[in-house]
């Protein structure tokens, strides 16, 4: 009989499964998946990502489980933590593709259509906790950080 998963096991299973499903055609068989997920004072991120080979991002966000189309302090937070883990293991011409879904009780939004989060505290805290749980994974996934390590930015031929 199967064991019985957890809410977390579960909402980490959907979100890499929704990840790879945007990935797959970039990607093919090579992956690299990292997940977090934090509460902490009425504060709660999840992030799921791939590094990949070309060399900008594409970030999906969210925040309090609506779309912020245009990002925020809360994304810029996120990159800044797998900033840290590139300087210290990737190269850093690798773009990643991610998943970002914060809860915050105070979000200020930005623009007529709320398209971008503002509040200065959520990068240092979204930053923090997504540091976090990135040197928990590499420490339990040492093959991967090695992997990381090898990827190559995409280039065309010299003909184009």
């Amino acid at each position: 009989m199967a064991e019985k998963q957890t809410g977390h096991e579960q909402l980490e299973e959907r979100l890499v499964d929704k990840i790879r499903k945007r990935t797959a055609m970039y990607l093919g068989s090579t992956e690299f998946f990292g997940f977090v997920n934090y509460l902490v004072c009425a504060f709660f991120v999840e992030a799921a990502f791939v590094f990949q080979s070309w060399s900008e991002n594409q970030i999906w966000s969210f925040a309090n489980k609506g779309r912020v189309p245009d990002g925020g302090t809360h994304e810029a937070g996120m990159l800044d933590a797998i900033g840290q883990l590139e300087h210290g293991q990737a190269s850093s011409s690798v773009g990643i593709l991610a998943v970002l879904a914060i809860e915050y009780p105070q979000v200020t939004f930005e623009g007529c259509i709320k398209a971008r989060i503002g509040n200065p505290e959520l990068r240092r805290r979204v930053a923090d906790l997504v540091s976090t749980g990135l040197k928990r994974w590499s420490q339990e996934n040492p093959d991967e950080v090695e992997y990381l390590k090898t990827i190559e930015r995409f280039q065309f031929a010299d003909i184009w």
